[in-house]
């Protein structure tokens, strides 16, 4: 990585532009299967050696994107913020650290998704009792004939959910 960063200040200033700033993330950003690292620059020069700094990044023999960018003209100064992101793949050892994190955060949310559920059910359970006015077994809901027992069944449905969730 420390090449990579070599190489990206070598093509500024061997277009004879000036680096302001030239900062590193601290820490590499993991995704599913490679990491990014960010590098805030901040440039001045003229328009057609930023162009060929653009190109001299696309052309390095690892991937390097600019984001962000931005020129400003300052009494004919340009000056080119911008973001590089540099990318590379993750290795075995990464990758199965992240498979176990990953693995331990569904645990844990699975157990959370269960009680969120239950409450969920039970909360469902409790306004569908408080919605039939109806004596238990009527065929009559909200005057309409033949609801009684679809609702009921719902409500038994629910229960019997509730009673499969173990908080």
């Amino acid at each position: 990585m420390d090449a990579l960063l070599t190489d990206i200040n070598q093509a500024g200033l061997g277009r004879g532009l000036q680096f302001e700033l030239f900062k590193p993330a601290a820490q590499e950003r993991m995704a599913d299967f490679y990491a990014e690292l960010p590098i805030a620059v901040r440039i001045t020069g003229n328009y057609h050696d930023m162009g060929a700094f653009a190109s001299d990044v696309a052309q390095l023999p690892r991937i390097v994107t600019l984001n962000d960018v931005a020129i400003t003209n300052d009494k004919g100064v340009l000056t080119l913020d911008a973001v590089a992101k540099t990318f590379r793949y993750l290795d075995e050892e990464e990758l199965a650290k992240q498979r176990k994190a990953a693995k331990d955060a569904k645990d844990e949310g699975g157990e959370e998704m269960k009680r969120w559920l239950a409450l969920a059910l039970g909360a469902g359970v409790l306004l569908a009792g408080l919605r039939r006015r109806e004596p238990p077994g009527s065929s009559r809901v909200d005057g309409r004939p033949g609801q009684g027992r679809a609702r009921a069944s719902r409500s038994a449905a629910a229960d019997q959910a509730l009673r499969a969730v173990r908080v």
